[in-house]
C-alpha cells in the first residue's frame, strides 16, 4: 500500500548492512551524514522509515508460515524440513535467529533515531513529537514481541556505542521489559495523532497505541507475570478505542480481506497494519509473503502463484459451524486451477478430518488483487496487527475477569463479532437444476456463481455440483451459504470456463439470516464464557500469528496442543502423517513455551543465559 512511500535510500542501506556492521560504532559504508539526515524533516522521515522497515522484515516472510505461531490452528505443510514450525530444533536455528536480529536491528534503529531527532531544533517541535511517538512505539512493540517468544531479553535503550557496552548486556527480567514497553507505549500515546489525522493504518496512531497497550496489559495479566491489576488497566485502554467513535466492524468479514489485496484502506476495521506495495518493477518496491502463503498452492499467474506453506487442522476445523462465513474463507474450500482464468478454482466437498489437514490457509487471496502483472513468490498485501474486532473481544475478555462473571459489555462485544461472521440479510437456501444441458467437461468443471446483489463478493455462495454425461448432476454440496444477499432470488450463473457446454438451468432461494442466533448464551458462567472467548478470539483472528502468545497467556497450551495430538493419531491425516503428528507430539514439551536465546547469540554475549531445557 502507499501509507508509507518514503522508504528511500537510507532504509535499503540499512536492510542490506550486515548486522556487525549496523551497530559498528564508526560504520564506513554509509553514504549519508547523520547530521544532515536528521536537519530537514524529509530526511527525519527518512530515517522513521528505517524503524519501520523491521516491522515489514519480520510479518513478511517466516513469521507468516513456518514458527509455529499459528499453533493449534495449523501446521506447516512441508516434509523433509526442521525449524520451529515442528517445535523440534537446535538453538542455531536461523528463524529464530532472523526474529531476534530483526527486533534488535528494529531496536537500535529507534534508539539511534530517538538520540538524533532533535539535532535540528528549528524543525517543528509538534512534527519531531509525532515522531518521537512512532519511534518510541515500535520500540516497544518489538520489545513486546521478544519478551513473548524469548522471556526475559536485554534492554538495549540507548544506541550501541562499542561492541562491549551493548552487545554483553545480560538479561533483564521479564517483569522489567514489560515496564520498558508501557513506559514507550504510554508515552508514545500521547504523542502520536489520531488515526483519523493520518487516513490510513499504516502508521501509529493513537489507536493503534491504545490497542496494543490493552494487548500488552491482557499479555500481562496471564501467564508468566499473572499480574491480574492488568485486566482493568487493559479494559481501560480498549474502551479508549471503542468509544473514541472512530471504529466499527466492516459488516463483512471477508471484505477486510478483500480491501487488503486491493489496496485499499479501511481504517474504521483496520487499526494498525504493515505496509507492503509493489510487484518488483522498481527499486521502491517492497513486497512480503502474506497473500503468497496466505491462499491455496498454484502456479496460475493469472490468478497469483501460491505457496500453501500452512495448512488447517481438523480441530479448527470443527470450531466453527455451516453458517459461520470465516470457516470457509480463513480456511479454503477450494482448490486454485495452475491454469485458466483469474480465481479459477475446484470447490472441495469433502470434510472428514482425515482430509481437512489438505485445506490451506485462505485469508490472504491474490485474486482480488489490482496490480499487475502478479509477481512470483511475493504480494504487495498488508498485513494486520490489529483489528477492531480484536479491540472487542479484548474489552469482553478484561471485563469477564473484572468481574468473576461476563457482564453485559462483554456479551455486547462478544456477540457483534459473532453476528458480524454470520453476515446480515439472506443466504442460500435452496439450489435446484432444471435443465442439464450439454457439452460440459469434467475437467475444468463448470464454476456455478450464485450473484450477490450487494456486492459482497467473498460472501458468495459455493456450491459443488457431480456431472452426468456432460450435463449438470442432480447432486448438490453446499460449500457456503454465503449472506448479504436480498430477498428476492439471486441470479445464478454456470460458468464453463473452457468454453464448452450449455443450455443448463438453475435456480435457487433465499432464507432470511437471523442475526439473534449468533448471540451467546446469556447465563454463561466466568469459565464457560472464558472458553467460548477463546475459541472465538481463534475463529476471528485465525492465522494472524497471535494463537500461540494467546494460549500461553492463558497456561492453557500444552493442553490444547496435547488435544491436536490425540486428535491426530486417533484418525490419522490423509497425508503428511508423521510431519503433523511429530509436530504436536513435540509441542507438548516445556521448553517450548519459549524459543531458545540464538546460538550466535550466546557465544557473543558472555552474560547471556540460556532458556530452560534448551
Amino acid at each position: 500500500m502507499k501509507g508509507i512511500k518514503y522508504i528511500v535510500l537510507l532504509v535499503m542501506l540499512l536492510s542490506t548492512t550486515s548486522c556487525e556492521k549496523f551497530l559498528e560504532k564508526n560504520p564506513h559504508d554509509f553514504l549519508y551524514d547523520t547530521n544532515k539526515l536528521y536537519a530537514t524533516e524529509k530526511g527525519l522521515e527518512s530515517a522513521m522509515a528505517a524503524v519501520y522497515d523491521r516491522l515489514g522484515a519480520l510479518h513478511g516472510t517466516s513469521w507468516l508460515y513456518s514458527l509455529g505461531l499459528e499453533a493449534d490452528e495449523g501446521y506447516f505443510a512441508r516434509d523433509g524440513y526442521a525449524g520451529a514450525q515442528h517445535f523440534d530444533f537446535p538453538t542455531s536455528d536461523s528463524g529464530v535467529l532472523f526474529v531476534w536480529r530483526t527486533l534488535y536491528e528494529g531496536i537500535e534503529r529507534a534508539n539511534v533515531f530517538l538520540e538524533n531527532l532533535d539535532t535540528n531544533p528549528n524543525i517543528s517541535e509538534s512534527f519531531r513529537n509525532r515522531l518521537r511517538g512512532e519511534a518510541l512505539f515500535l520500540r516497544g512493540y518489538y520489545y513486546f514481541i521478544l519478551v513473548q517468544s524469548y522471556g526475559g531479553v536485554p534492554l538495549r535503550t540507548t544506541s550501541t556505542g562499542d561492541a562491549t557496552d551493548n552487545m554483553e548486556k545480560p538479561r533483564n527480567t521479564v517483569a522489567e521489559v514489560y515496564a520498558q514497553i508501557l513506559e514507550d507505549m504510554e508515552a508514545a500515546e500521547k504523542l502520536v495523532p489520531e488515526i483519523t489525522e493520518i487516513g490510513h493504518g499504516g502508521r501509529v496512531s493513537k489507536s493503534a497505541a491504545r490497542g496494543l497497550l490493552a494487548r500488552v496489559c491482557l499479555t500481562m495479566a496471564g501467564y508468566p507475570l499473572k499480574d491480574e491489576s492488568k485486566y482493568k488497566v487493559a479494559l481501560d485502554w480498549a474502551l479508549k478505542v471503542k468509544n473514541s467513535g472512530i471504529h466499527s466492524l466492516n459488516p463483512d468479514f471477508t471484505d477486510v480481506f478483500v480491501k487488503y489485496a486491493r489496496d485499499e484502506y479501511d481504517i474504521k476495521e483496520s487499526i494498525w497494519e504493515v505496509e507492503y506495495w509493489g510487484n518488483k518493477t522498481d527499486i521502491y518496491t517492497e513486497t512480503g509473503y502474506v497473500g503468497y502463503v496466505g491462499q491455496p498452492q498454484n502456479s496460475n499467474t493469472n490468478t497469483g502463484n501460491g505457496f500453501a506453506g500452512v495448512k488447517a487442522t481438523p480441530y479448527y476445523y470443527r470450531k466453527f459451524n455451516d453458517f459461520d462465513i470465516r470457516r470457509d474463507w480463513t480456511i479454503a474450500n477450494f482448490t486454485y486451477g495452475n491454469t485458466g482464468p483469474n480465481g479459477f478454482k475446484t470447490v472441495l466437498t469433502t470434510i472428514s478430518d482425515a482430509n481437512i489437514y489438505n485445506r490451506a490457509v485462505g485469508k490472504w487471496r491474490r485474486e482480488f488483487e489490482k496490480l499487475t502483472p502478479k509477481t512470483n513468490g511475493a504480494t504487495p498485501q498488508n498485513f494486520p496487527l490489529l483489528r477492531y474486532s480484536d479491540i472487542l473481544l479484548m474489552i469482553a475478555e478484561a471485563e469477564n475477569a473484572i468481574h468473576d462473571k461476563p457482564t453485559e459489555l462483554a456479551y455486547d462485544c462478544i456477540n457483534q463479532v459473532r453476528r458480524r461472521a454470520y453476515g446480515t440479510g439472506f443466504r442460500l437456501k435452496t439450489f435446484t437444476r432444471s435443465a442439464a444441458g450439454s457439452g460440459y467437461t469434467n475437467s475444468p468443471v463448470p464454476w456455478i456463481v450464485i450473484k450477490n446483489t450487494e456486492g459482497h463478493e467473498g460472501a458468495r455462495a459455493l456450491v459443488h455440483i457431480n456431472m452426468t454425461s456432460g450435463g449438470l448432476g442432480t447432486t448438490l454440496t453446499y460449500s457456503n451459504y454465503g449472506a448479504f444477499y436480498s430477498s428476492t432470488a439471486p441470479e445464478v450463473e454456470v460458468i464453463s470456463f473452457d468454453g464448452k457446454g450449455s443450455g443448463a438451468k438453475v435456480t435457487a432461494t433465499v432464507e432470511p439470516i437471523d442475526p439473534t442466533v449468533a448471540n451467546l448464551p446469556n447465563n454463561l458462567d466466568k469459565s464457560d464464557f472464558l472458553k467460548e472467548l477463546q475459541d472465538e478470539r481463534s475463529r476471528e483472528l485465525g492465522f494472524e500469528q497471535m494463537r500461540k502468545f494467546d494460549l500461553i497467556r492463558w497456561g492453557i497450551f500444552f493442553t490444547v496442543m496435547n488435544e491436536v495430538y490425540n486428535q491426530a493419531i486417533s484418525i490419522p491425516p490423509s497425508t503428511l502423517a508423521n510431519v503433523i503428528t511429530n509436530r504436536f507430539y513435540n509441542a507438548r514439551l516445556e521448553k517450548n513455551l519459549l524459543w531458545p536465546i540464538p546460538a550466535t547469540e550466546m557465544l557473543v554475549n558472555r552474560n547471556m543465559v540460556q532458556n530452560p531445557g534448551w
